[in-house]
């Protein structure tokens, strides 16, 4: 990108912003961090808002005045945003603390002397899909891309500016105005992902989804997301950073399903084989033009219905359904007034979280090719950096780096650890850029190693390691926390409640009917008891070579609040705005760590309330990753994927348990035994004696005499 982070770049943009705003009559502009998909990783072409702040960070939410701005991002990113935004002129917002307020709290403070008004548009079937629009003669106007904000968020804006008479224009881009030399957006080939490895095909997926639109009574299912589209029609695109997905929306009837996408990124083959399957391909941007002309596509005749594009009030009535959690707020827009709205999630999102059987094989496959980069990644690590013997009984190599007599650091390791990966059967690429965090750098939660921050690994302390892969057959997500060196009694203490929290939710057996909230508790328990925590959700649902965070599933003990992909809201309000920062309460720890109370903010980009999260099925994949992070000293986060499977029926039920698909150990030198129960030593040494089963074979003599110490049978389990 063209000078995103210069000292002065950042206020420039914003004067510049403000000119136009006044030129414009409009009194504020919102930046949210999305894409018109509403993607967790954006293109550079769309990521409008690390523009105009300069915040490098994956989620946030900018705001500009004439006279403030502020940026609003939750816990992950805050020690990044503050480091980032110094010296903007940019305020940071602490969102998820009791003293910050939600960005429509502001502004209505800021912009109307007070009065925020916050509410929420609710029900499930919303009549008259244009409708919503704050309008008042003298009303304030604040701006915002309706490409970039979902229905859902635009809707509860303008329920909190009625308030106080503020009016939220979605109809006009005013970045793309300042941004003339903004990226091109880059498309790349699209390509088919075999039955093989699907299990289904797109004919049957599709069959499937029209069954559920007639069972609901809809006459149109609108999809924007791309990993849905993805995964139902057998297609797998490199459009998105990490994410296999290419642009592209999908309006479905009882009879077609049109594909809106880049044409030419498709071979003449493929168009073959869609149109073959009753696919039609048609160009990107008319899915906006054919939105308003709904009752045409949707005619079984093919086009005869005389309706313009407008709709009419005396239209007979067409059931559109459409995610308003994740369709762009211009989508619901474009609709035809007429139109009958049911807000329902996806099918597709419901659909792809159950993995099938061939695509449940192809992820313990990938799983396996992981496995073994991951292991000789960590031999290569330990040997490098620890100069470790012990494993082999003889000299450990002499470089440092990977080039001869260069220091190894954050990035030279996480360089190297694609090397490994890049060796295994079926590697496409990462699934998330990899955090390789040394020391005091791993208690930012998602930290990324840059030129400027990058520092050198030593012999001592810890070093946190999350990174994943995207395979032909499957996505992977690891986190492993590698004693590099000599540990404090309390990073040791620490190491093993995160650990005992993994092991427990992952030895877990439970009656069918349980929902990540019914078994969160299992992994918090043990910081809990130290009267600890980590402010992000325990897990997330992953795709199957797609996606590696994927909606609806999440781990998260906080079923009464509402996950946003743009913030966590909060009722605080007050004029002009609270202390940008809040307060951060301490509290010291049974080990004696002061740790910062952190609010409960999801990691992952999970979007639905809990009574929408489905129950936890047979087949579904996630994260088992707690964590602890000593600001200013350390970080700790354990990681596994979990498939869920079952496990016996009696008299009271079906029960299910985990089966962990990652193959990596953990690092025993963290661990102190006398720490755990006898059933989480048991657990542990018996997962340690399936990766070394599994792994050894495929290493050569030394990686393999590590492995077996590292997977090395720990403590007594005479009590289990």
């Amino acid at each position: 990108m063209t000078d995103m982070n210069t000292s002065n770049s950042v206020p420039k943009r914003i004067a510049a912003l403000r000119d136009l705003m006044q030129q414009a009559g409009i009194a504020a502009c919102i930046v949210p961090t999305a894409d018109p998909h509403m993607s967790e990783y954006i293109s550079d072409h769309f990521n409008i808002r690390e523009y105009i702040t300069g915040f490098t960070g994956s989620a946030g939410t900018a705001v500009i005045t004439d006279s403030d701005a502020g940026l609003w991002t939750d816990s992950r990113y805050w020690l990044q945003a503050e480091q980032e935004l110094a010296g903007s002129g940019i305020r940071l917002f602490k969102d998820g603390l009791p003293d910050t307020p939600s960005v429509e709290a502001y502004l209505c403070g800021a912009l109307s002397g007070g009065g925020s008004g916050v509410g929420a548009v609710d029900g499930p079937v919303v009549a008259g899909a244009g409708a919503g629009a704050v309008d008042g003669p003298g009303a304030g106007v604040v701006c915002t891309d309706g490409r970039l904000i979902s229905s859902a968020q635009a809707d509860r804006l303008r329920t909190a500016f009625k308030a106080c008479h503020l009016h939220l224009d979605t109809d006009r881009d005013l970045i793309s105005e300042i941004y003339p030399d903004a990226p091109p957006l880059k498309t790349f080939e699209v390509f088919e992902h075999p039955v093989s490895y699907a299990g289904i095909s797109r004919t049957e997926k599709i069959d499937q989804v029209r069954s559920l639109l007639a069972e609901h009574g809809a006459d149109v299912l609108v999809l924007p997301m791309l990993d849905d589209i993805a995964w139902l029609l057998n297609l797998r695109g490199s459009d998105i950073p990490c994410n296999p997905v290419f642009f592209s929306f999908v309006i479905m009837t009882r009879e077609q399903t049109r594909l809106y996408a880049f044409m030419d990124r498709f071979p003449a083959d493929l168009q073959e084989k869609l149109k073959r399957d009753a696919v039609t391909l048609l160009p990107y941007e008319q899915f906006y033009e054919d939105l308003a002309d709904l009752y045409l596509i949707s005619d079984g005749a093919g086009g005869s219905c005389p309706v313009d594009g407008a709709g009419g009030s005396d239209l007979p009535g067409l059931t559109v359904m459409l995610d308003l959690k994740t369709c762009s707020d211009r989508i619901r827009q474009l609709l035809p007034a007429s139109a009958r709205v049911l807000d329902r999630p996806s099918p597709v999102m419901r659909m792809k979280a159950i993995k099938n059987p061939a695509e449940m094989d192809g992820i313990r496959t990938a799983h396996l090719q992981d496995g073994i980069a991951m292991c000789r990644f960590l031999f290569w690590l330990k040997q490098s950096v620890c100069g470790s013997k012990k494993a082999t009984g003889s000299q450990p190599e002499k470089t440092t780096g990977t080039q001869p007599g260069s220091p190894l650091t954050e990035l030279s390791a996480a360089s190297k650890l694609s090397e490994f990966r890049s060796m295994r059967a079926g590697f496409i690429g990462d699934s998330f850029d990899p955090i390789v965090a040394y020391g005091p750098h791993g208690a930012i939660v998602h930290y990324s190693a840059t030129e400027a921050s990058d520092i050198a690994l030593q012999p001592e302390g810890l070093l946190l390691v999350d990174s994943g892969g995207q395979y032909e057959n499957g996505t992977t997500d690891i986190t492993r926390t590698i004693v590099m060196g000599p540990l404090s009694d309390e990073a040791k203490h620490l190491f093993t409640a995160v650990l005992r929290g993994h092991i427990d939710l992952a030895r877990a057996r439970f009656r069918r009917g349980c929902t990540g909230a019914s078994l969160d508790i299992l992994a918090h328990q043990p910081l809990w008891d130290l009267g600890l925590d980590y402010g992000h959700g325990t897990g997330h649902g992953v795709g199957a070579f797609l996606n590696v965070h994927e909606d609806p599933i999440r781990i998260h003990w906080a079923t009464g609040r509402k996950a946003s992909r743009i913030s966590a809201k909060d009722k605080a309000s007050a004029k002009g705005g609270p202390s940008p920062t809040g307060t951060t309460a301490a509290g010291a720890s049974a080990t004696g760590t002061t740790a910062a109370a952190t609010p409960s903010v999801s990691i992952t980009p999970a979007s639905y309330t809990a009574a929408e999260l489905p129950v936890l099925t047979e087949g579904m994949l996630f994260s088992d990753e707690p964590g602890f992070y000593a600001a200013g000293k350390f970080g700790i986060r354990h990681e596994n994927l979990l498939l869920c499977v079952p496990d016996q029926t009696t008299e009271y039920g079906d029960f299910l348990k985990f089966e962990p698909v990652t193959l990596v150990p953990f690092d025993l030198d963290g661990i102190d035994p006398a720490q755990m129960q006898p059933d989480e030593i048991s657990w542990l040494n018996a997962y340690h004696e399936r990766v070394y089963t599994a792994i050894a074979p495929h290493l050569n003599e030394a990686e393999r005499a590590w492995l077996r110490e590292a997977t090395r049978p720990i403590g007594s389990t005479s009590a289990v």
